[in-house]
């Protein structure tokens, strides 16, 4: 599956359980073997398949500078997030990422989207893994 949004996180968004000003959000790496499903998995708890590695912490890590862009050209909203590093880790077969809202429990923090890595799955050892996102933009809704 491409990178899409979790279909919880339109409900949320609608409902203000999302606010980007305010919130805080994580970025956790996922395996090859997760395969995502925008439509039952809603928060943290749902997922299987994280990621796990040496210097690498389940739930991931914060992220900084989540922002919306409105993009007049194309008549859309353009997500997007600083560059990530995992510093130091050793990880086989990272295939994506889970952007969430983290509330401090897996039950209650809201999935936002899944980003399926272009370049296929990544391993790394004892080095540094960087998430960073296109220049266009994680994604895209419009």
């Amino acid at each position: 599956m491409a990178s899409a949004f979790y279909n919880n996180y339109h409900e949320e968004l609608g409902k203000g359980g999302i606010n980007y000003t305010a919130d805080t959000f994580h970025v956790m790496l996922m395996t090859s073997a997760y395969t995502p499903n925008v439509d039952t998995e809603a928060f943290r708890s749902d997922l299987s398949n994280e990621a796990s590695g040496t210097n690498y912490t389940a739930g991931g890590q914060a992220v900084a500078s989540v922002t919306w862009t409105q993009d007049n050209t194309d008549n859309r909203a353009v997500l997007d997030f600083a560059n990530l590093v995992f510093a130091n880790v050793t990880l086989p077969s990272v295939a994506g990422a889970v952007l969430y809202k983290r509330t401090g429990a897996a039950a209650t923090d809201i999935l936002i989207c899944f980003i399926e890595f272009t370049e296929g799955d990544r391993s790394v050892v004892a080095n540094d893994f960087t998430v960073t996102p296109s220049a266009t933009g994680v994604l895209t809704n419009g």
